[in-house]
């Protein structure tokens, strides 16, 4: 094998090493356009640190799970941490629905799962969840920024 070849790959694979966790970051780089309902509805955009808007609430951390975007932990929505399944992702509205599980979240629910949908505002921004109580009590609805 010729050593130039030989010397070019291993520059390419560390080259390619070192790039590729700048290249997938969910910001926006410098130039970007804002993130649009559609592009903020993929799930591993929830990821990092979501303050109430109003002060109603608390600060909201999701912490996605290496395997997939769409699992990961979640902290500040209850009194302990707990982790957050995402599913029904509809990117044209702008909409998901997720399930959290959380060690103290219902004292009437055994299993601690609780129902969400999410909804990102137009530019993104905006992330709104409701909270699906059931056993006949109305849902609640918190708006929350990055």
């Amino acid at each position: 094998m010729n050593i130039h070849l030989f010397t070019r790959s291993v520059l390419v694979l560390f080259l390619a090493s070192a790039l590729w966790p700048a290249a997938c970051t969910s910001e926006p780089k410098p130039g970007q356009h804002p993130r649009t309902a559609k592009e903020a509805a993929k799930i591993y955009i929830l990821s990092g640190n979501w303050s109430p808007v109003n002060g109603d609430g608390n600060q909201i951390t999701f912490v996605p799970d290496t395997a997939g975007p769409t699992t990961g932990r979640v902290i500040g929505i209850f009194s302990d941490a707990g982790t957050y399944t995402a599913s029904e992702t509809r990117p044209e509205t702008g909409t998901f629905d997720m399930w959290v599980n959380a060690g103290r979240v219902d004292s009437d629910d055994p299993l601690s799962r609780t129902s969400f949908t999410g909804q990102f505002s137009f530019d993104g921004k905006l992330l709104s969840l409701t909270r699906h109580w059931g056993g006949g009590m109305p849902d609640e609805t918190k708006t929350y920024r990055r």
